[in-house]
């Protein structure tokens, strides 16, 4: 080892002194002071202690058990009674207004351009309603629903597809 490192690696034999004894006690003095101080306001505030559970357990268990019911009950108002179908009447009359609407519309185009429409050319006709062309001057709308089948063919009269809608309106019983 060098005679340097010696010198540095050898303690000094003076004292260093931070803070007299004296600083000391007054600093742990003022510390313990002031904790008595926290521990005696602490000790004035009124306990509080651990909430109460019964508020909380009782929402618990209300909810629980309307869990429960809702699972397991079915009740009414959360499945109602579906929608009940329309008769054979009301979706016959359903289906020749939706064909005599797509007789119009294709009453309307010959009345515009003189000739019957190809297919493509009918548009868009009611939901259920199929145009089929048979030849240059006649042509059937074909209305379809659940139970109910309507043809309607070019040389037939409107008259043979409302009147039994307005039969029924009015009160009878089959389209």
């Amino acid at each position: 080892m060098d005679t340097e490192d010696q010198q540095i690696s050898q303690p000094d034999d003076t004292e260093v002194s931070l803070s007299s004894e004296g600083e000391r006690a007054s600093l742990l003095a003022s510390v313990m002071k002031h904790d008595a101080e926290r521990k005696e306001a602490q000790a004035s505030l009124p306990y509080s202690g651990p909430k109460p559970l019964g508020p909380q357990l009782a929402a618990l268990a209300a909810s629980t058990l309307l869990a429960v019911y809702v699972w397991f009950g079915s009740p009414a108002w959360i499945d109602p009674d579906p929608i009940p179908l329309p008769s054979l009447a009301e979706e016959g009359a359903a289906v020749r207004t939706a064909v005599w609407l797509g007789a119009q519309q294709v009453e309307a185009f010959e009345a515009r351009n003189g000739r019957t429409p190809n297919p493509q050319e009918v548009g868009s006709l009611p939901p259920g309603v199929r145009y089929e062309r048979v030849d240059a001057r006649n042509w059937i709308l074909a209305g379809q629903g659940d139970l109910v089948q309507v043809t309607y063919s070019s040389g037939e009269t409107q008259e043979s597809l409302l009147g039994a809608v307005r039969e029924m309106l009015a009160g009878g019983e089959n389209p």
